[in-house]
């Protein structure tokens, strides 16, 4: 009989992949055969309605595929039901004209999912697990990758970018996030080498070179949190606005925001933000150090506050 686990290796890629560095798509071909039933064209949704719990259900391999003869068609079956049909079942087929038989596939690179194949590539007694988890900026994948990963990074980029939608460039982390302008050093590992990122949030549009300034997607729940406290007319102070994800989605509340960005970077994508998001007659950028725009700017604007306003 066969195990869940049986049923698993049928379907994975061939052993030959096993530690490869560079990603090789040729040598994902794999031949398997499966318990068939050869049906009459025209009695394919019968034959697939009986055997509904039987066929095959696999996310890249269709049920029912072409048979050489004209007229025919192979409704495939699971493999562990060569061994789990009933003769009742059997007298059915034959009763329709069917037969059952057993049919060879070609599985190929496009048949397995990212997890299938990262699995089968990387040894896992020198890397201690797949690496699942990304944060996607745009159309960047943004890897942070561990030590006993660096020896396959090549491969698990070009891996992820023919497998994830909307991902055209893949990076890893290579430093921890700068000090003074809080972003991070990173490599290319797959795709063009375009850091120019384009991300939706909160209802604005944000554009800015992901390679010099800080973003970070988990934030998003936060900025929300804090966005739906806001009413129009608020004053509100950012002291660490980076490209705007506050700021911007409170201007368009009707808030009046003070946003200040040390990093130049993050300032300028902080302005035109604000501009593609027609907010910018709500904003009031600076680019200081956070003390010296609490000392100054804030620090006129609380002078000369007005006890109508909500200040945030």
């Amino acid at each position: 009989l066969f195990s869940s686990m049986a049923v698993e290796r049928i379907f994975s890629p061939p052993t030959c992949v096993k530690g490869m560095k560079t990603l090789d798509r040729t040598l994902f071909l794999k031949n398997v055969d499966l318990p068939a039933i050869k049906v009459p064209t025209k009695q394919c949704s019968l034959f697939l309605n009986y055997f509904k719990k039987k066929a095959l259900r696999h996310s890249n391999i269709k049920s029912i595929t072409e048979h050489r003869e004209e007229g025919s068609k192979i409704l495939l079956l699971r493999p562990e039901e060569c061994f789990h049909l009933t003769e009742e079942e059997k007298e059915w087929i034959y009763a329709n004209n069917g037969t059952i038989t057993k049919h060879q596939i070609i599985l190929d690179f496009k048949h397995y999912s990212f997890n299938d194949i990262l699995r089968a590539v990387l040894p896992l007694d020198q890397v201690q697990d797949v690496p699942t988890a990304f944060e996607q900026v745009g159309h960047i994948a943004h890897l942070n990758l561990r030590e006993d990963q660096l020896p396959y990074k090549d491969i698990i980029g070009q891996v992820l970018l023919d497998k994830q939608p909307g991902i055209e460039t893949v990076v890893n982390k290579v430093t921890s996030i700068d000090e003074t302008f809080r972003f991070f050093k990173m490599e290319l590992l797959a795709g063009r080498n375009d850091m120019i990122a384009t991300v939706k949030e909160n209802g604005c549009t944000f554009t800015f070179d992901f390679s010099r300034v800080y973003w970070n997607s988990r934030l998003h729940t936060e900025h929300k949190r804090i966005l739906d406290v806001l009413k129009a007319g608020d004053v509100v102070v950012d002291m660490f606005a980076g490209v705007g994800p506050f700021a911007i989605p409170a201007c368009c509340k009707g808030c009046m925001v003070y946003a200040n960005d040390l990093n130049p970077y993050s300032y300028s994508a902080l302005v035109s933000n604000a501009k593609n998001n027609r907010v910018a007659e709500k904003l009031k950028p600076y680019c200081l150090d956070a003390r010296d725009f609490l000392r100054t700017v804030i620090s006129d604007m609380i002078a000369s506050y007005q006890p109508s306003r909500s200040l945030i």
